[in-house]
């Protein structure tokens, strides 16, 4: 196994993203220029990919204007490939590929059991936080507006339910459910110090479906329905 520094595999991975798509460095660098990366012209691609400076190591900035430009995602070009490959963390530490893979995009995050923010030690509104991760609740928010999207999309016509399958009461209360949970999301990223994003379509759904916008909303529906099963006993 040979190992290699993000740089290198960087150059690897440059290279074969560009000839995946039968271009040339030139080819790549005009791409470049259309997108308004001027800096990356043919002689310092070139560099890039067959390391023949000493020492000059692929910036972050040029990483991201590459995996723009190339049609892939930036952890792609970090990544080691197949057992001939492990990436240098720091001296004396480094990773394979299926290792390096999952450090790299925080795949093992999403396995680690939720428990309940600081201050919340009730079981009435309990705020999940991921290893202390702001970038781990973001995808977890992300996965949430996606699957809100695909639910009212189920509603929106009879061919698009027999499309996902289950009932119109089944995307309803996925819709309830998942509204809660992004409610939770966004205040476990504001325990973490970050402000949530703005997901104006996932409102607008929401709303549409009558599901609460805060959590201050959901405690009021709670306590209500409590209320009126205690009169009603």
């Amino acid at each position: 196994m040979t190992t290699l520094s993000a740089s290198d595999i960087a150059a690897r991975r440059i290279r074969e993203a560009r000839t995946k798509r039968r271009w040339t460095v030139r080819d790549l660098a005009a791409q470049c220029g259309k997108a308004g990366a001027v800096a990356l012209t043919a002689p310092v691609i070139t560099n890039l990919e067959t390391r023949r400076r000493p020492g000059r190591e692929i910036t972050a900035e040029e990483l991201l204007a590459l995996a723009f430009v190339l049609g892939v995602a930036p952890v792609q070009l970090l990544c080691p490939l197949g057992a001939g490959e492990a990436l240098e963390i720091v001296p004396g530490q480094e990773k394979g590929a299926l290792d390096a893979a999952a450090w790299l995009a925080d795949e093992d995050a999403g396995l680690i059991p939720s428990r309940l923010a600081a201050g919340s030690d009730d079981d009435t509104g309990p705020v999940p936080y991921y290893r202390g991760s702001a970038l781990t609740v973001i995808r977890q928010i992300r996965a949430a507006a996606r699957s809100i999207r695909v639910h009212d999309r189920a509603l929106s016509g009879e061919r698009w339910l027999r499309l996902t399958g289950g009932t119109a009461a089944f995307h309803e209360n996925s819709i309830t459910v998942l509204g809660l949970r992004l409610l939770h999301l966004y205040e476990s990223l504001e325990i973490l110090g970050h402000e949530p994003p703005q997901l104006d379509d996932v409102a607008e759904i929401l709303a549409r479906h009558g599901v609460a916008a805060t959590l201050g909303e959901w405690e009021q529906i709670v306590a209500a329905a409590e209320e009126e099963s205690g009169e009603s006993t």
